[in-house]
């Protein structure tokens, strides 16, 4: 008989979430390390997340290929000693954000899944369906479905480095699409969509419309470290100290 004595270990639950800069995609495929702490910096010096458009599932079938797509802002909630494993998808820069206190901005654990076709067959019943208050059932569960992540890493069932490994986490809101002088300057409009865009009020951080785009205002409080290479090291910490914020730098090398 074997004997092996298990301990609690220190590295296995993270207390932290990640939010990475450096993640190349089609609208910029050639992003450098240099972009990916810039936009770091733009984050700390305006204290607002953006939200960006992910798709949460996709099939083809004879009818073509449709897609399932929602506004978000992701995290991983891998330990920081374990985050090589997904360098190469995210790069080296990021945010750690304490977890605790993102829960109150509505971050949540991702639910994964193996078969795309039940998102499409729930999202296909939420359109047909009746029920006694339509409109808050699809978006209670159209927010639900944008929780959802595939197991598998992109356009392939890469079992090496499954999506699954990130432990991602993310933040859907309610996402208006007037900006606040607009509505200052329209009662009409205000009053119009005061319910539509009702968040639960125990919720902190304002969601802003700018630019065709959404943002989230966040208090630094929230942030514990920042994550670079060695090569960054010297600009994270002026940053640190130009914004007095309260957090550490943790170089990958």
């Amino acid at each position: 008989m074997i004997k092996r004595d298990i301990y609690p270990t220190s590295n296995f639950i993270s207390h932290q979430l990640i939010h990475w800069t450096g993640r190349r995609n089609k609208e910029n495929p050639n992003k450098s390390e240099n972009d990916a702490f810039n936009i770091l910096s733009t984050i700390l010096e305006t204290k607002e997340l953006k939200f960006s458009s992910n798709r949460v599932a996709k099939k083809e079938d004879k009818h073509g290929a449709s897609e399932i797509k929602q506004k978000m802002i992701c995290f991983t909630d891998i330990p920081i000693e374990h985050a090589y494993a997904i360098k190469e998808r995210y790069g080296n820069i990021g945010i750690i954000f304490d977890k605790e206190k993102l829960m109150q901005y509505n971050a949540r654990p991702v639910f994964y899944y193996t078969n795309e076709e039940l998102l499409f067959d729930l999202s296909d019943i939420i359109r047909e369906g009746k029920y006694s208050e339509p409109k808050l059932f699809t978006e209670n569960v159209q927010e639900l479905i944008s929780y959802f992540q595939n197991y598998h890493s992109i356009h392939n069932h890469d079992t090496k480095n499954p999506y699954y490994n990130e432990r991602e986490w993310r933040i859907i809101r309610k996402l208006p699409e007037f900006t606040k002088e607009q509505l200052e300057n329209d009662v009409w409009l205000s009053m119009r969509l005061r319910n539509d865009y009702r968040e639960n009020p125990k919720l902190i951080g304002e969601v802003i419309f700018r630019d065709d785009n959404h943002f989230l205002k966040f208090n630094t409080d929230c942030i514990v470290g920042i994550c670079c290479t060695n090569t960054y090291a010297q600009q994270a910490e002026a940053l640190i100290s130009e914004l007095k914020l309260n957090c550490q730098i943790i170089i990958f090398h």
